[in-house]
């Protein structure tokens, strides 16, 4: 039997914490995968972010090195010349919570991502897809406005979600923004008036039956209960 060819997926990581979104997306190609007779991989480019200890964290995970770049100084150029097809961000969440004062695009901890809005237009090539994750409030925000303008007019088709991990098996109730842009090839501006999702395409109840915590816990073995444990280093 002839082994599957594969095909390499190239994706580009902003402010990547502990690899959250890079895991997401390659369970979800790993998923594609068993009806797909060539089967897609992640080719992480480069990941970003200046946070020490999750860098720590991701390297311990990955075994690869975080750019520490501050992001409000990348330029166009610079991020064409990584050709990436997939862009991942979990921009800063503070200007948007709405535990917080919501200085929206006057929050200093949103420069990066505006700086990279602002960048976007003459970026070449510009991704295939782009992925946005961060809290609600985000979703009423002007950075959003901004973000969404720019995206319709480099020809981009937008999908919103907003979405809590309960709504996938996972027992934690915390709404969560999502936004999903993909390169519209006829290169068609279309103003954007859609309505943010609530539910994803419907999947059986099996898939979304939510285990509690306890059920994770009661089915550690000990090899995975070790590895769970904190060391004091």
């Amino acid at each position: 039997k002839e082994e599957p060819s594969t095909a390499m997926v190239d994706a580009l990581e902003f402010y990547s914490g502990i690899g959250g979104l890079r895991y997401g997306l390659e369970y979800a190609l790993e998923k594609l995968n068993k009806n797909r007779e060539e089967q897609l991989k992640v080719n992480n480019v480069t990941s970003f972010d200046i946070n020490d200890l999750a860098n720590k964290v991701y390297q311990y995970n990955r075994n690869e090195k975080v750019n520490t770049k501050n992001l409000e100084s990348i330029t166009a150029e610079q991020l064409g010349q990584y050709k990436a097809q997939i862009w991942l961000l979990s921009p800063p969440c503070q200007p948007y919570s709405r535990n917080g004062q919501q200085k929206d695009i006057k929050d200093p901890r949103a420069k990066s991502l505006i700086h990279l809005i602002n960048e976007f237009p003459q970026v070449q090539p510009q991704p295939q897809f782009i992925l946005l994750e961060n809290v609600v409030g985000f979703n009423t925000s002007e950075t959003r406005q901004l973000l969404l303008n720019t995206l319709s007019a480099n020809f981009y088709s937008i999908q919103e979600f907003l979405l809590s991990p309960s709504q996938f098996g996972v027992p934690n109730q915390r709404l969560r923004y999502f936004l999903l842009a993909t390169k519209n090839e006829e290169r068609i501006v279309t103003q954007y008036f859609k309505p943010i999702n609530t539910t994803l395409p419907p999947v059986t109840q099996e898939q979304c039956k939510c285990t509690p915590i306890k059920e994770y816990l009661q089915n550690l073995d000990a090899k995975s209960e070790n590895e769970l444990r904190v060391t004091q280093e």
